[in-house]
């Protein structure tokens, strides 16, 4: 994978970007906490399956974010931050555990350019938070392995 930096308002993103130019993108947003090189291995899979993969190390997450609360909103700027930064015009959003949460407002946010939506083992919990509604396909998966697995053999 390779590295990009992009900036979100006063903020600057690591961001990891694998694949090519011709292929679909899954923007995966990964767990808070989680770094961006434990997704490498996962890359490769989308690769083999004809998809490219682009996440981020979300604010909150170890290295250069400091430690603070940072709402839903702040992530879900960060996301179209990296969408229109790297000039990606439609893409699939998955997110896994806390980032599934996140994910479903970037898909929203994305209105069409979200092909669609998918969360893996999510937590979202939006205790007096309205819905968002997606008008792609929203798939639900119990685990993380047979959530990637599917979402790369079936939006390729």
């Amino acid at each position: 994978m390779r590295s990009e930096r992009v900036r979100s308002g006063d903020f600057t993103l690591d961001v990891a970007v694998a694949g090519r130019e011709d292929l679909p993108t899954v923007l995966f947003v990964n767990a808070v906490g989680m770094e961006n090189r434990l997704l490498e291995g996962l890359a490769g899979q989308f690769l083999r399956s004809g998809m490219n993969l682009v996440t981020w190390e979300l604010r909150g997450s170890p290295g250069p974010s400091p430690a603070r609360q940072v709402s839903l909103e702040e992530h879900t700027e960060d996301a179209l931050a990296v969408v229109d930064a790297l000039g990606l015009t439609r893409v699939h959003v998955a997110g896994w555990c806390t980032g599934a949460s996140i994910a479903l407002f970037v898909a929203h946010a994305l209105g069409e350019r979200a092909l669609s939506f998918t969360s893996i083992d999510g937590a979202l919990l939006f205790d007096g938070v309205p819905g968002a509604p997606v008008g792609n396909a929203v798939v639900f998966w119990p685990s993380m392995r047979t959530g990637l697995t599917e979402l790369t053999s079936a939006t390729g």
